[in-house]
């Protein structure tokens, strides 16, 4: 007895899987570094945790955007997703960090007369290192998607199992129907005896 098979699974939407896991990585990563930029701002006394924030702080983003490129990428098999997924991640930690960083910067100068400069050196500063964590985060995305396309369990099929259903239920040509033959049958004769008249 003839029983279908099973279509395949559905692909996970590459774009949209990288959007959710790099706002989520993105968030995460955005307020730790806030939290860690405010707590400094206020605690500017020195300790053996000042000397360690910076490499504490460089290894928090190594790790989360690697894990958020490899997590993308195992969901999807798509190394494209990891690298979209630390794009998200890099831009939306980056402006968070960015904006808590020029909050602290500017409640930290006084007033004085050369105010605007120092405030578009900082602007300057800002978006220069805003495009270094794009960057950065897009190269560390794609090579999480290559360690979670590496650990991916799943093979998305790209084409239904067609032949598997023609070899179960041989395809029959339909004969023409009887009407369609005596219609034709009649034209041929009547096309003979014009031609012999």
């Amino acid at each position: 007895m003839y029983q279908p098979s099973t279509p395949p699974p559905v692909a996970p939407h590459s774009g949209r899987t990288a959007l959710i896991y790099g706002i989520v990585a993105g968030l995460g990563l955005g307020i730790t570094e806030s939290g860690i930029i405010v707590y400094f701002a206020h605690h500017m006394y020195y300790s053996s945790f000042n000397l360690l924030s910076i490499p504490f702080s460089l290894l928090l983003w190594i790790v989360v955007l690697l894990v958020a490129g490899a997590l993308a990428s195992k969901r999807t098999n798509k190394i494209n997703t990891g690298t979209l997924a630390g794009l998200w991640a890099g831009m939306v930690g980056g402006v968070i960090t960015s904006v808590t960083l020029f909050s602290v910067l500017m409640a930290s100068i006084s007033y004085y007369a050369y105010y605007s400069s120092v405030v578009a050196s900082y602007l300057t500063g800002l978006i220069l290192l805003l495009l270094a964590i794009l960057g950065v985060a897009t190269g560390l995305g794609a090579l999480g998607g290559l360690i979670g396309q590496s650990f991916a369990t799943h093979t998305i099929p790209t084409t239904y199992h067609l032949r598997e259903r023609e070899s179960v239920q041989p395809s029959r040509q339909s004969d023409p129907p009887q009407e369609e033959i005596y219609q034709y049958q009649r034209s041929n004769a009547s096309q003979r005896e014009q031609q012999a008249e």
